[in-house]
């Protein structure tokens, strides 16, 4: 549906099981694959100094890496400036960094917010 509608025109591109190569765009057989390389190559929208600016910061303040998921509208009137919008921001954190939590205590009534399924860091 992606590719019906151009979603995939600047973001994807196609392994092409012939020759075992990626080649840019969404044209032929073959399974697509999000690379960027439109964007990328051609320099269409800043995405990558964009992200190494994102990157850079965020570990500046976190003090460790980061992980970031993010979303950019290209489909925009061509005089309208397209909006890179930042989603999300968290350290990255290993297992060392887990810790081990018995919530028993805890009453339901007393809490702001109950989850029995939760990602994060055990904290």
């Amino acid at each position: 549906m992606a590719e019906d509608d151009g979603a995939l025109k600047l973001v994807a591109s196609t392994f092409d099981y012939d020759s075992h190569s990626v080649r840019d765009g969404v044209m032929g057989t073959g399974k697509r694959l999000i690379t960027f390389s439109q964007l990328l190559n051609h320099n269409t929208f800043p995405l990558a100094e964009i992200l190494q600016t994102v990157l850079d910061i965020g570990q500046k303040e976190m003090g460790k890496p980061v992980e970031i998921e993010f979303a950019v509208n290209l489909d925009l009137p061509k005089d309208e400036p397209r909006l890179f919008s930042l989603l999300q921001i968290r350290p990255i954190v290993g297992k060392h960094n887990s810790v081990n939590l018995k919530l028993d205590d805890i009453r339901p009534e007393d809490t702001i917010i109950l989850s029995n399924s939760a990602l994060g860091t055990g904290s």
